[in-house]
């Protein structure tokens, strides 16, 4: 099975992901802001990937069994669906701090950040990606329609995040970061990461900029250093959006559908 396969080479990946992490040079200068904001956003979206993937196919695998089940009035689509979110959420914490503790520890982010205030940002995003990977999930019959989908959004997401480019330098294109899941994650991140740091040292080359505080960092990238909130209300607002939306469709399709 193609989800099983996935979800029991994860630890092995994830494992695979923070040694190769472990080479970074993660010291307060020029070189070292390039590697923790790589090493952060990689965290954000590997997880996000992981997790809206993972959960996928769990409608499709569970619809005609769930569809017998409500007809011979069992439970109503409301209490499975909470109680099928319920176990997705547990499911993507316990993974979610995995993943994020193996390369908290490995990668020396243990030595200037919490690991709280690591994790925090992470998790949130996973969360919100299995919402919306549940949805998509109960929208789409066929897994392969739902995934041919499901890549171009993410690729918006991904792009939109605010490693490639200056978010501020292309206002239109910018607009869509507030439908990536990615660009809450990876600015809160940021901001945690670098709130408080007042001291970046400078390149010996005078010809290349310098970035010497942590706050000039946070407007760097684009992102403002009073937008943790926001972030965090973002992901939690597009988690019951996401939620409400799967749960609009799964319930079209038990009404429609004839049961088995």
């Amino acid at each position: 099975e193609i989800f099983g396969l996935a979800i029991s080479a994860g630890p092995l990946q994830k494992s695979i992901h923070g040694f190769c992490s472990s080479g970074s040079i993660c010291d307060l200068d020029q070189l070292g802001i390039q590697n923790i904001q790589g090493r952060n956003f990689s965290v954000v979206v590997e997880t996000g990937f992981a997790q809206s993937y993972s959960v996928l196919n769990t409608f499709p695998a569970e619809i005609p069994v769930v569809l017998r089940e409500i007809n011979n009035g069992l439970y109503k689509p409301l209490p499975y669906y909470i109680a099928k979110l319920f176990m997705l959420v547990v499911r993507t914490t316990l993974e979610a701090l995995m993943f994020t503790a193996i390369i908290y520890l490995v990668s020396g982010a243990s030595d200037d950040i919490s690991f709280f205030v690591f994790a925090l940002p992470v998790l949130l995003c996973a969360i919100t990606s299995s919402a919306f990977g549940c949805c998509i999930s109960a929208i789409f019959e066929d897994i392969s329609v739902a995934m041919q989908l499901m890549n171009p959004m993410d690729f918006v997401s991904y792009i939109t995040a605010g490693l490639f480019y200056q978010l501020n330098a292309a206002p239109v294109l910018s607009s869509l970061k507030y439908i990536s899941r990615f660009y809450y994650g990876y600015e809160a991140m940021t901001i945690l990461q670098w709130n408080g740091v007042n001291s970046i040292a400078c390149s010996e080359n005078k010809d290349l900029p310098c970035i010497n505080t942590g706050q000039g960092v946070i407007t760097e990238y684009g992102y403002h250093p009073n937008n943790l909130l926001l972030d965090v209300v973002g992901l939690l607002v597009m988690f019951l959006i996401l939620n409400a939306i799967g749960f609009v469709f799964l319930l079209k399709r038990t009404r429609k559908e004839a049961s088995y």
